[in-house]
């Protein structure tokens, strides 16, 4: 949860490479410093303050495209050469690609395509176009227009082929062609286009309902579903290329097909990559003839799952899975009732299935379960791991679908599918695969798999600081990367993905690492707080690709190592660096309007409790500090905030917590933002002692007036403020927005997304209780705001959103009359339509001021 409102601009620095990459060497330059003038930066010119996203590169490297994003909503999208100075400009862009590195396009108001050409700098505005598709290496566009017309053109923009009354569409790039379902009248075809020859052949001719065409996996063919009136009598057709005619699955075909059951688009269609297994889901039809909204519900304790999940889960209507032989004309049943969740391997011969509430009831998010090894070829199932956490992340499928690796005992474990051989890979190595540091919001923190390789001959693991490397073949485990000596974390970055997290029915599939380029560490130095970027060298060593000073982020790499990323630090705004060939060069820079303003600056301060722990904290200076003054200080806290060090941070009127760092360093205010440290069932007093001890620290400075001092938090912040206005007299006023007031009432109520109670964060996770009410009372009520209302001095505005579904709402209306019956100041502010955080523009104004016409009123009398 933000605590304000920051705009990560992308940063990076020097990215070493054309390939090969190597190292940069930096130079100082003055604009790591400020240069100060006499204006004075006013709300009325927030609105010319902007965010910056690095989207995508072209393949070669030679063009990339990043968006330019307003507070009112004034977006632009921007293609810009790497080479020159050429840049497009397309208002609102959404839905971009690259055809080639010599054609692009994208969107725009008004369901206009704007297509580039990049080699002659030309733009072409195509009028009517809901979405569009580059096929054949960029040489041909698609378009499909709001009437339903699909538009084939040539690079030259002359229209090869017009296709009507078509209702959806899929490229299919192993046979470059074009797949659509057509209608005319009362007839739905499903059809193909042959794109090298432009010649259309018609598959299939129905009158009943065609819809969810979905291309199957590795490029063996296409799923369509046929339904009957009401989507009734569904069958699923499947066009593989061999067959002329699709192959049917029709329920009523298998006399085993369950009763009630029908194909549904619930699970996702998956198929083996030798195109013998098909697998989608079935589910059971509800008779809602006799459905009673007003039935009475039964809650009782015997029951292994909460009664809203159960009713919500509603087991016996879920969506089941069930792969298909299509040769064999028959099917299996992967999922039932019992073992209801599944993951496969990546050759899709085996799942594993499990029962998520085999050990329920459970108090933590995910239960413990027993694990079970289905092979999908010989229809048999065995346990594979017992009594196994199942947190997502803690077991992975290799690519090639040979192993699974798992996290059990505190180490990392490799299972050989064929010869059913568990072994521990992580023993040996002198090193701790997880934490139960109280830094962390949920414990134990296993550090993860950070991928496979991309020839299936490695695994790549992470502990608290570094990279490993698992050959698999070779059976050995090396460090990568040195992080623990250097406190820097190091992680490979999303940037060497071949292939992201995507959903694996309850799981993940896994994450491939691309090793035909270098690899890229994202790193973070816990010291500096610097976010850097890092290249591992074929001699075993890191080269640095990034500044020392800035903040480097989003990276993206073409196939050639061309690389553009973004850097900012606090008084830099962000900007697009691109490096090519060794050389360097800044594509962009936001907010250049920035330089005439006085900007004011962060530093990083240290502070210790008064029972001995040493701490860190930012403290923000007033853009117009003036060292013979005492200024009013705000303190905005949550947990862990000196990451923020080299953030770039934009004023705005538009904010989503209702608080701006920045718009209050305008206005002659210091803000402090310290980090806090957990005991275990203590978190109200632990942040009560971080915040106080760092609040008297600055005091100490001589900086601030001691009589003008304000705090701030939402969402766990507004726990931890609601909670130190109990105990603390330093504070003249205070903000708290979307908190909890009552451990105890909090964690009995059941949370409307999950169906669960919140036991699980107030015992194990943010809250770090440690343990059950009825185990320590005391702490959990020595925790609570609630308990010692009468005791606040401090005025307290806070605010929530009706709808919130993260906290409850009424945990604000519990303080509230709590203060109130005690004849305290709360001033509560209930936004109808909004939730954790403000979404509307509207709102996002009205809280922003509110907020800033509260701290004026008490810190500065205004």
């Amino acid at each position: 949860m933000k605590l304000f409102k920051i705009y990560f601009g992308h940063p990076t620095f020097p990215v070493v490479m054309c390939f090969q990459i190597c190292i940069f060497l930096f130079v100082s330059c003055p604009i790591f410093g400020q240069v100060l003038s006499n204006r004075h930066l006013t709300k009325e010119h927030f609105d010319q303050w902007n965010s910056v996203e690095n989207r995508l590169i072209s393949s070669k490297g030679d063009w990339f495209c990043y968006s330019t994003i307003y507070d009112k909503g004034a977006d632009t999208l921007h293609v810009q050469s790497t080479r020159t100075n050429q840049k497009f400009s397309i208002p609102n862009g959404s839905q971009w690609n690259f055809g080639s590195d010599s054609i692009f396009a994208a969107l725009q108001a008004n369901n206009e395509l704007a297509v580039l050409k990049l080699d002659s700098f030309k733009k072409t505005i195509l009028p009517a176009v809901k979405s569009f598709i580059f096929c054949d290496a960029g040489k041909l566009l698609i378009t499909h227009s709001i009437d339903q017309t699909l538009v084939i053109r040539k690079a030259n923009g002359i229209v090869a082929a017009t296709i009507t009354n078509v209702n959806e569409y899929v490229y299919d790039g192993t046979s470059n062609r074009l797949v659509y379902i057509r209608q005319e009248n009362l007839t739905k075809t499903v059809n193909y286009f042959t794109l090298h020859n432009l010649e259309n052949y018609n598959l299939y001719s129905t009158t009943e309902s065609l819809g969810s065409l979905i291309l199957s996996e590795y490029g063996g063919g296409f799923f369509v579903i046929e339904s009957g009136l009401n989507f009734t009598d569904t069958i699923l057709l499947y066009f593989n290329n061999t067959n002329v005619e699709p192959i049917r699955f029709d329920p009523k075909n298998y006399p085993d097909f369950p009763l009630f059951h029908g194909v549904v688009r619930d699970l996702s269609f998956r198929i083996s990559k030798d195109g013998k297994r098909v697998f989608f889901g079935i589910k059971k039809s509800k008779d809602t003839t006799f459905n009673n909204k007003d039935a009475v519900e039964v809650w009782d304790t015997d029951q292994a799952v909460l009664y809203p999940k159960a009713k919500k889960d509603d087991l016996e209507f879920q969506a089941q899975l069930i792969c298909w032989f299509p040769a064999e004309n028959r099917f299996i049943k992967v999922t039932d009732v019992l073992h209801s969740n599944v993951q496969l391997n990546g050759s899709k011969s085996v799942a594993v299935v499990y029962n998520p509430s085999a050990y329920a009831p459970v108090f933590n998010r995910e239960g413990e379960v027993d694990y079970y090894l289905y092979n999908i070829v010989d229809n048999t199932r065995k346990l594979l791991l017992q009594q196994q956490p199942s947190e997502r992340g803690l077991i992975s499928f290799s690519p090639d679908g040979n192993y699974i690796c798992y996290f059990k005992d505190g180490n990392w474990w490799l299972y050989d599918i064929a010869q059913a051989i568990h072994k521990n890979i992580t023993a040996k190595f002198d090193t701790t695969w997880f934490s139960n540091d109280m830094k962390y919001s949920s414990r134990p923190k296993v550090f993860g798999i950070n991928g496979w390789s991309s020839d299936h001959k490695s695994l790549y693991l992470r502990d608290e600081y570094d990279v490993f490397e698992f050959n698999i073949e070779q059976q050995q485990l090396r460090r990568l990367t040195k992080g623990k000596g250097k406190n820097v974390v190091y992680s490979i970055d999303s940037s060497c993905f071949l292939k992201r997290l995507y959903n694996n029915y309850n799981g993940w599939e896994s994450v491939i690492v691309n090793i035909k380029q270098p690899i890229i560490f994202k790193s973070q130095d816990q010291n500096s707080k610097v976010q850097f970027y890092s290249l591992l060298q074929k001699n075993g060593s890191l080269a640095m690709l990034s500044s020392p000073k800035l903040k480097a982020d989003v990276l993206v790499m073409s196939e050639s190592g061309v690389c553009v990323f973004s850097e900012q630090s606090y008084t830099v705004a962000p900007r697009l660096v691109c490096i090519r060939n060794q050389k360097r060069k800044i594509l962009y820079e936001s907010n250049k309007h920035q330089s005439p303003y006085n900007w004011g600056k962060v530093t990083q301060i240290n502070y210790s409790t008064e029972d001995g722990k040493n701490l860190s904290g930012l403290l923000y200076y007033p853009s117009n500090y003036d060292s013979t003054k005492k200024y009013p200080l705000i303190v905005s806290i949550y947990s862990e905030m000196t990451r923020y060090l080299h953030d770039y941070m934009s004023p705005s009127n538009y904010n989503d917590t209702g608080f701006n760092i920045k718009n209050f360093v305008l206005k002659d205010y210091f803000v402090l933002a310290p980090d806090i440290v957990y005991d275990e069932g203590f978190p109200g007093i632990s942040a009560y002692n971080c915040v106080e001890a760092a609040t008297k620290s600055v005091i100490a400075t001589g900086l601030i007036d001691s009589k003008r001092i304000g705090l701030t938090g939402h969402s766990f912040g507004g726990y931890e403020t609601n909670f130190i206005v109990t105990k603390s007299s330093l504070f003249a006023c205070a903000v708290a927005g979307a908190g909890v007031a009552d451990l105890i009432s909090w964690g009995f109520t059941v949370n409307s997304v999950r169906n669960i109670a919140e036991l699980w964060r107030s015992e194990n996770q943010q809250w770090r209780m440690g343990g059950p009410f009825f185990e320590n009372k005391e702490n959990y009520a020595l925790n609570s705001p609630l308990f010692f209302a009468e005791k606040v001095t401090t005025p307290l505005l806070t605010w929530t959103g009706r709808l919130e579904n993260n906290l409850p709402f009424d945990q604000n209306i519990l303080f509230f009359n709590a203060l109130r019956r005690a004849g305290k100041k709360n001033v509560m502010l209930i936004y109808p339509n909004e939730g954790h955080t403000i979404i509307q523009k509207e709102n996002q104004i009205d809280l922003t001021r509110r907020i800033e016409e509260w701290f004026d009123y008490y810190l500065q009398s205004k």
